[in-house]
């Protein structure tokens, strides 16, 4: 429950600890992150992409169509 507060401390907190660090970070939703993993290296050129899990962001599930190199 406190990931989103958390989230939102990650960059200073990491720069606070590593100072030399000068990239930037990317946070991408968390079930899009499980459908890129299984449509992308898949050998399907599209797909429906349905995901299912305990923790996300706000749900427990979602459906993607995947096409090409593009996820909606």
């Amino acid at each position: 429950k406190d990931w989103g507060y958390n989230r939102l401390q990650f960059e200073d907190y990491f720069k606070y600890l590593y100072p030399e660090f000068k990239g930037g970070f990317f946070f991408s939703e968390h079930h899009l992150s499980h459908a890129a993993s299984a449509f992308y290296p898949s050998s399907f050129k599209q797909s429906a992409i349905l995901t299912i899990d305990g923790v996300g962001e706000n749900t427990t599930a979602s459906i993607y169509f995947g096409k090409k190199n593009k996820i909606k």
